[in-house]
């Protein structure tokens, strides 16, 4: 029996994102993953307001070319405040695409027009 160990990867702690700004991850390389498990992030706003983020990926073969956002079927997460009311300041875990380039970046945009928005995301992945 194969048992693959879970491998936790930080992509943002505590993070500010400006309003109506993006973040983008540094390039994880996937060859060392069997799959990407899930994404969790949290959000935190200093006003008790309900901050929004939409979460989308790119894709790479090599590193270095980047395809766009918008060649993806469909963003992670598109509206965090939508998907998630209830539990704003809570950790939330949502599932990945199945990506088929080599290496990924995750771009986090702010939504809700909040300047003091802070990110804390890590992706889960299971090792070979």
């Amino acid at each position: 029996m194969h048992t693959s160990l879970l491998v936790r990867i930080p992509l943002w702690s505590a993070q500010a994102i400006a309003m109506n700004g993006t973040l983008t991850s540094p390039a994880i390389d996937l060859a060392r993953f069997d799959r990407i498990d899930s994404l969790e992030f949290q959000l935190a706003d200093a006003s008790n307001a309900s901050p929004s983020i939409e979460i989308q990926y790119e894709q790479s073969q090599d590193g270095l070319v980047w395809d766009a956002v918008g060649d993806q079927p469909s963003p992670i997460v598109t509206a965090s405040a939508t998907l998630f009311p209830s539990t704003k300041k809570g950790f939330h875990a949502v599932p990945v695409p199945l990506i088929s380039g080599r290496f990924t970046r995750i771009i986090v945009t702010e939504l809700a027009g909040f300047t003091t928005t802070k990110v804390t995301m890590a992706l889960e992945g299971r090792e070979k």
